[in-house]
């Protein structure tokens, strides 16, 4: 299907056209500040007064979380995540088997002013699924939780939409949290979308084009090889200016699935893993000349 969405707010105007999965998908929506996200997710919630949508099917639930979390701060924890099963769809979800995976167990009878920022991010989501929504809107759902716990919470969050049968487009600056929870990309400038594809495809077109924060896609030199049961060699191509072939040797840690048909090997290199994402299965046998592959340093673990 071929989504066609118009917004008009005073002397800026946003053209949205893009086609879509035709399956209930996780899409991710990436872009520079001002670029008009938020317009698009607006316009989807029906929450823009001058904006047209055609393309797209006839949501019944549709519900947005926005980046500052739309709670009553006069009621508990609980009073608010229940509100979201009012009107829900087949009856909403159970939040009970919410509380625990997204960290609200020991404060789910405490009054809303006493939590962090993070804390109330957390129960605008759970209030959101609750409601069992056939499309989730997410704008930059969880900036004020810390990094390794917003990978978790997203993780449970997709997987949560995918039992539920839901649409999700996720806003987000962080390009990695779309790469490894999105199976779908579009990137918006200026009110536009210059980019709509599976993220593989995205991910190649958004590098071939210079767009800011995709510099870590980089290319397989030469096969990679297992120099022991523990050890990798890894040659890459890094699109640099002037192409910088580099090649890494480190202790092969794990290999494991990602959504969206990657998969993710992690080796230890000076001090630091190397998260190396990729569609093939083992990274030593699938992964071929000229293929394309996601790069991310994180400082090791201790």
């Amino acid at each position: 299907m071929k989504m066609k969405v118009t917004v008009s707010r005073g002397q800026w105007q946003g053209l949205y056209q893009a086609p879509l999965p035709d399956t209930p998908s996780a899409i991710g929506v990436y872009g520079k500040s001002g670029a008009g996200k938020t317009s698009l997710l607006r316009a989807l919630a029906g929450l823009e007064t001058h904006a047209a949508v055609t393309g797209v099917p006839a949501y019944t639930r549709p519900t947005m979380v926005f980046q500052e979390p739309c709670l009553f701060p006069h009621l508990t924890v609980r009073e608010n995540i229940q509100l979201g099963l009012k009107g829900a769809r087949n009856g909403g979800i159970d939040y009970n088997d919410l509380v625990e995976p997204f960290g609200l167990r020991y404060v789910i009878d405490a009054p809303l002013r006493g939590l962090s920022g993070g804390e109330r991010q957390k129960v605008a989501l759970v209030r959101a699924l609750c409601n069992n929504p056939d499309l989730l809107l997410l704008d930059e759902p969880l900036s004020g939780v810390d990094a390794i716990s917003r990978l978790y919470l997203l993780s449970r969050l997709c997987a949560i939409r995918a039992s539920l049968d839901t649409t999700l487009f996720l806003v987000s600056h962080q390009l990695d949290d779309l790469v490894y929870y999105c199976d779908y990309l579009l990137h918006i400038d200026e009110g536009k979308i210059t980019v709509a594809a599976p993220m593989q495809e995205a991910l190649i077109a958004l590098n071939r084009e210079g767009v800011a924060g995709v510099n870590r896609i980089a290319h397989v030199e030469q096969e990679p090889t297992l120099l022991t049961t523990h050890q990798l060699s890894l040659s890459l191509t890094l699109p640099l200016p002037a192409k910088h072939v580099v090649t890494l040797e480190g202790k092969y840690l794990t290999h494991t699935r990602l959504p969206g048909g990657l998969w993710r090997c992690e080796v230890e290199v000076d001090s630091q893993v190397l998260f190396v994402d990729h569609p093939g299965w083992l990274l030593s046998e699938n992964l071929q000349v000229g293929q394309t592959v996601w790069l991310q340093y994180v400082p090791l673990r201790g």
